[in-house]
């Protein structure tokens, strides 16, 4: 329980770092203060897979036993209402948000183009000016869903977060945890969402990345339980929604290929890239192919807007939460907005590069002690971490997948108990 606990503070401390943490800090610290806790946390998943608490037996049967089943369920029932009625009263509050975001108007123009039969991807005319959609199809896909249920299209990333979260609640019940145990790990999402809701409403109002987080759950999932379907389906998910985990991608590959061999890898790797095909390459990217380098583009460009500033004080927006390395690095590297927004991506390549080397080598030195899948859960925690932290432009919506990842990584902190009939 000590690890449980330990985990869902340091958790809580990199939630309010996150969301509030700048004002009582500072945009130098609060990102070290960032790194700091997100460290701890994946060395406390290391270590509780290294060093996992001893499995105890017992009856299947009595009031206790049932009631290890029954909570954790109604933890998470309960999380999906909460969370349901804070994200309706930010959806109101934000009841338009192209006054203050781009992100909602691109995603609905790219489904809504797309399902009259347009190619999607170019410029949407707005106030001022013209954005050109960067969004990945499984991004902006399931906006179709939501024009069929006649909702508001935010709710589409509810939706998939709430079944993504029963789903591995149910899959998971074989543990019977504790009634504490599940306390703990449920309080991680709904400490996530108080935290955006009380103190960054914005964030939840005007961005789509609940959705993005539910895929990140997926696959996670499957990386904890060690399902290769489940991992395969996440993969698909995240890599056609958004290309964070790019970078873990080959040291992910060469593990799995040292643990199952080809055929199976194959069999992975083939999946993902036949989705990729179908999904992106077929309808999109071979109809128009500049569509992926101007895309690129628009978002350097955004990268190198943001670190100018805007206004006449030259407010840089992202950088004042404190929620990436941004600001210091601005007043260290030398240069125009533009060359140091290039120094940034090359650092953070360099970083992505030498994690990765990390990673390869420390498990061929430790893999006794790891199962190479819920290892690379960890590494996954780390890239994305450190991905977030050293780029050039991150928003603290952005960090809804870094807490999504907590959640599933708890589990690792609690005893798994054997039944004994």
């Amino acid at each position: 329980m000590i690890r449980g606990v330990t985990f869902l503070l340091i958790s809580v401390c990199q939630i309010w770092l996150v969301v509030d943490g700048v004002h009582s800090t500072n945009k130098i610290w609060n990102p070290i203060l960032l790194l700091a806790a997100s460290l701890i946390l994946a060395g406390i998943y290391f270590y509780a897979l290294a060093h996992p608490i001893e499995k105890s037996l017992e009856h299947n049967r009595g009031i206790n036993f049932r009631l290890k089943k029954v909570f954790p369920v109604a933890s998470a029932l309960l999380t999906v209402v909460v969370v349901g009625l804070w994200l309706k009263q930010n959806f109101q509050q934000y009841a338009d948000p192209v006054k203050i975001s781009d992100v909602i108007p691109q995603i609905e123009a790219l489904c809504h183009r797309f399902l009259k039969g347009e190619q999607p991807y170019y410029p949407l005319p707005l106030a001022g000016y013209a954005p050109f959609p960067v969004y990945m199809p499984l991004h902006w896909l399931p906006v179709g869903l939501t024009d069929f249920l006649g909702i508001d299209s935010r709710w589409i990333g509810y939706i998939f977060f709430s079944l993504a979260l029963i789903f591995i609640t149910l899959r998971f019940i074989k543990m019977h945890w504790s009634p504490n145990a599940a306390l703990i790990l449920f309080s991680i999402p709904l400490l996530t969402f108080y935290g955006y809701h009380h103190y960054a409403p914005q964030e939840l109002g005007v961005s789509f990345d609940i959705i993005i987080a539910a895929y990140y759950m997926v696959l996670a999932f499957g990386l904890y339980s060690k399902n290769l379907t489940w991992i395969t389906c996440g993969l698909v998910l995240c890599i056609l929604s958004r290309y964070t985990l790019f970078f873990w991608l080959p040291v992910f590959a060469c593990l799995l290929f040292q643990k199952v061999g080809l055929k199976k890898s194959g069999w992975v790797w083939g999946t993902v890239l036949i989705a990729g095909l179908v999904f992106y390459v077929f309808p999109f990217l071979l109809r128009d192919p500049s569509i992926l380098f101007e895309g690129v583009r628009y978002h350097n460009q955004a990268a190198t807007d943001d670190w100018h500033g805007y206004g006449e004080s030259a407010i840089l927006w992202t950088q004042e939460n404190g929620t990436y390395f941004g600001y210091a690095f601005k007043q260290f590297f030398s240069g125009d907005a533009a060359l140091q927004v290039a120094k940034m991506r090359g650092l953070q390549g360099g970083l992505m590069i030498l994690l990765s080397i990390l990673a390869w080598f420390f498990y061929q030195k430790k893999k006794k002690a790891f199962d190479v899948y819920q290892y690379n859960l960890g590494v996954l925690y780390l890239f994305i971490v450190v991905f977030f932290l050293f780029s050039p432009l991150t928003y603290r919506y952005y960090w809804l997948t870094v807490f999504a990842l907590n959640f599933v990584m708890g589990f690792a902190v609690f005893p798994k108990t054997k039944v004994r009939v």
